[in-house]
């Protein structure tokens, strides 16, 4: 599950991390390289080889195996269908369950997603057996594990890759699962909430404002070479700072509040964005209709 940021401090620690373009883990020893869109570039010419590879192999991709299991009798739309929508509903509580607070409704919570957990994994297991392999599952193996060996450093200049392809593919189940975790909960940390809750910050936004929209002089390098989390921030502070430019500034309060604070900044921000639009669609409304009335004049 995804690390929920919630104070300034945890802010800063993991901005600091996006600056720098890698995460350390301190109990592994690992560096975790933040990747750029070259990288994913290259693990995009991988997935297709790899599934160059799983079609000569005589793997069906997944809408063949389901369009020849329908017409077979073994699993229908419905059923399909039924999957799909299990697999929406864990996913969707997952995300509320992170915008949660309050420990008693948390709690309660979590029961409803262990229900749904249960229902998607019944339906789940009988579907893999069926359907599973295709194309597809193939190709996300490999390229699930190319994505996190290839991440992977002993240094902080990214030089020296913790594991060679040889080590990586001897190590056992479970230290490959203990591995893959690690790597997982380095990366939750950069999650869409978080970016936006790291943007309203003013160790953040004050430095952003200084930069004149321009990535050379906050990174220090172009577009091209700036990580995607760097990226994701980047823009998240030009949404925020055309906000600001219209003329509100959020509750001074707001950045006293240690526990509530940032929650409620990215909210004003999203409230404050509602009312803009709104007004200029106002604003476009009342522009066309005044343009009908000159017309029909």
């Amino acid at each position: 599950m995804s690390t929920v940021l919630r104070t300034t401090k945890e802010c800063r620690s993991v901005y600091r991390d996006i600056l720098q373009g890698h995460s350390f883990v301190s109990e592994r020893g690992f560096y975790i390289k933040h990747y750029n869109e070259s990288d994913l570039g290259y693990l995009e010419n991988a997935y297709q080889n790899s599934a160059d590879e799983a079609t000569s192999m005589g793997f069906m991709s997944k809408k063949e195996k389901l369009d020849f299991l329908e017409k077979e009798d073994y699993w229908s739309k419905d059923e399909e269908d039924e999957y799909i929508t299990a697999t929406f509903s864990v996913n969707d509580a997952s995300a509320h369950y992170e915008k949660l607070v309050i420990p008693e409704q948390k709690a309660a919570f979590e029961k409803i997603m262990e229900e749904q957990r249960k229902k998607l994994e019944k339906i789940g297991k009988t579907r893999n057996e069926l359907v599973e392999p295709t194309v597809e599952s193939y190709c996300d193996k490999i390229i699930n594990e190319l994505y996190v060996l290839r991440a992977l450093y002993k240094d902080p200049e990214l030089t020296k890759p913790a594991f060679s392809q040889e080590e990586f593919d001897d190590l056992s189940y479970r230290e490959l699962g203990d591995v893959v975790r690690t790597y997982n909960k380095s990366i939750g940390q950069f999650t869409e909430i978080n970016i936006k809750k790291i943007a309203v910050n003013s160790f953040f936004l004050n430095a952003f404002l200084m930069s004149d929209n321009d990535p050379v002089k906050f990174y220090g390098k172009s577009v091209l070479e700036m990580t995607i989390y760097q990226m994701n921030l980047f823009s998240r502070g030009k949404f925020y700072k055309s906000i600001l430019t219209e003329g509100s500034e959020p509750p001074s309060e707001y950045y006293d509040d240690e526990i509530n604070g940032i929650t409620n900044l990215v909210s004003w921000f999203d409230a404050e964005h509602g009312k803009i639009m709104g007004k200029r669609q106002a604003q476009q409304s009342k522009m066309k209709q005044s343009s009908g009335k000159r017309r029909r004049r």
